[in-house]
């Protein structure tokens, strides 16, 4: 693999989104060894790592993409934001909790 790689799927989502946003089991050890290579970790569509990770709950991940200055004044092409996806996500598992 070469240093700053896209690593992006035919679909355009780059590996680092996938493993940052993987709510069946987050997978911060598979992060952690893209940014050891530099992967890009700015999405094309304004759809960042950080979102997926910060979405699906994972602080750890989070924090490992602010480390390295991830980009959080990003917004989505319908305008949201980072704190819009983390706050939507929040509300969705009270609903779900409040469910059961």
């Amino acid at each position: 693999m070469v240093a700053g790689a896209d690593l992006s799927s035919r679909n355009g989502v780059a590996a680092i989104e996938a493993a940052a946003g993987n709510t069946a089991g987050v997978h911060h050890e598979l992060v952690q060894a893209l940014l050891a290579w530099d992967v890009k970790v700015d999405a094309k569509d304004g759809f960042t790592p950080l979102m997926w990770a910060s979405s699906s709950g994972d602080a750890d991940t989070v924090q490992a993409l602010l480390d390295i200055d991830a980009k959080v004044d990003v917004q989505t092409s319908d305008g949201s934001t980072l704190l819009n996806l983390r706050a939507a996500a929040l509300l969705r598992r009270a609903a779900s909790s409040a469910m059961t």
